[in-house]
């Protein structure tokens, strides 16, 4: 089952209100949290005073054992200590869907995608590529060679890239600034050039090694800035 609270947030003129936030989500028996991951609406909240959004970032457990997705989500703040929560999402997998699990999970947890995600954009970002078949360390690598090539972006202010969406043969790319907000640039990539290299996972990690360790798939591994959510 899924497992909410009820917290009290102040919005910046000083507004409060009362939200639900989420501590476990099991997509299987709420798809309408998962919709809400979907079309960003989870943990943000309008402000009934002003109306200006507050996005609330809770540490949260997201399960679909339908789809095969096990995703440990955490505040964007945490991302410095990814390695240990790693950890701790892995062995959560083991106890509780492979080792001591009835037979049944076991079999839905054999191929499993687990990751841990840090802001409500990487969780969709992860649920869109993988409901689409998309290999997310091809996706990473992707995002940095098109950042490394184009360096207007880089100028303009572009720190990161998150998967919006797929179309057919091309995924739909949105920039990200500094801030963590949308830039104006929207980019594609052909979805054949991603699935060329989810066939190269040792050619990818011997170029870019800080790419992916255990279960966390980021190009923000690889140094570079983290944008920041207000």
């Amino acid at each position: 089952m899924s497992i909410t609270r009820a917290d009290t947030i102040t919005c910046r003129c000083g507004a409060a209100q009362t939200v639900e936030v989420v501590e476990s989500l099991n997509a299987v028996r709420h798809p309408h949290l998962r919709a809400r991951v979907l079309d960003r609406t989870l943990h943000a909240y309008p402000c009934p005073a002003c109306g200006a959004i507050s996005i609330v970032e809770a540490a949260f457990l997201f399960v679909d054992l339908e789809r095969g997705q096990l995703l440990g989500v955490h505040p964007a703040g945490s991302r410095g200590d990814a390695d240990r929560l790693g950890r701790e999402l892995v062995t959560i997998f083991e106890q509780r869907l492979r080792d001591h699990a009835p037979a049944f999970v076991r079999a839905r947890a054999r191929d499993c995608l687990v990751r841990i995600c840090f802001g409500a954009e990487e969780l969709r970002e992860k649920l869109v590529a993988d409901d689409a078949g998309v290999d997310d360390l091809a996706l990473e690598a992707a995002k940095a060679d098109l950042l490394a090539t184009t360096p207007t972006l880089g100028a303009a202010g572009v720190v990161t890239l998150v998967l919006d969406e797929v179309r057919d043969d091309r995924l739909v790319l949105i920039a990200l600034g500094l801030d963590g907000r949308p830039h104006a640039a929207v980019l594609e990539v052909e979805r054949r050039h991603v699935d060329e290299l989810a066939g190269r996972h040792a050619e990818i990690l011997a170029r870019l090694p800080a790419l992916a360790a255990g279960p966390h798939v980021s190009l923000l591994r690889l140094g570079m800035v983290v944008p920041g959510r207000e």
